[in-house]
């Protein structure tokens, strides 16, 4: 059961959900302790020990049975030998109307570097909800161009996401990540309502797919 488990997550990060600014990353840090979930930020995985079960960071190393690991996230092969990353490792492109440096050339979701127009120096995060939305802005704009008319969609850098947390429950989380001086971003606690949301959300995307 549940109480003789221990689960704990290392992360390089300093905080989760970096994008959405420090009082998001608190509140799920707050959401994890109030389930016996340890944190330990700033873990840099240098290798894993399969034989003796260990993961070594560049300063300490962990323990496990049962590893869930995440491989660092990187621009495909062929986008980055393209040359239309930057130093970040993603593509740069315009905040509202996702178009890169090259004329005629857009670039939307994770694979871009879009850096909030705030004094934070943050990045848009990586989630669906800002893709999905990013790809209507593109589409309108390009089918704008194609007739010769002005391309006026702008993306507005708002998004949301949902947090399962077990048990039938997930909490809600929304914002302005475009806003100054900083990202407004709100969190709703776990709820079956959330939850629910959720899986109406997702049933109803992969109905459009259909």
């Amino acid at each position: 059961n549940r109480q003789r488990v221990e689960i704990a997550i290392y992360t390089p990060e300093l905080k989760p959900m970096g994008g959405a600014g420090p009082a998001m990353g608190d509140a799920v840090i707050g959401m994890l302790k109030e389930r016996d979930i340890k944190f330990y930020p700033q873990h840099k995985v240098q290798r894993l020990e399969s034989g003796s079960r260990t993961i070594v960071f560049e300063e300490g190393e962990a323990s496990f049975d049962l590893l869930v690991g995440i491989p660092p996230h990187v621009a495909p092969k062929v986008v980055r030998e393209a040359g239309l990353t930057d130093e970040t490792g993603w593509i740069p492109v315009e905040i509202d109307t996702l178009e890169t440096h090259y004329p005629g050339v857009y670039a939307l979701g994770d694979v871009t570097s879009a850096r909030q127009p705030n004094p934070t120096g943050l990045f848009l995060p990586k989630a669906g909800v800002f893709a999905d939305e990013q790809s209507r802005v593109v589409a309108v704009n390009i089918a704008a161009e194609l007739r010769g008319e002005d391309k006026s969609k702008r993306y507005h850098g708002k998004g949301f996401c949902y947090i399962e947390v077990g048990d039938g429950m997930a909490a809600y989380g929304s914002g302005d990540f475009y806003s100054y001086p900083g990202p407004r971003v709100y969190l709703e606690p776990p709820s079956e309502r959330h939850h629910k949301e959720r899986k109406k959300l997702e049933m109803d995307q992969l109905g459009e797919l259909v």
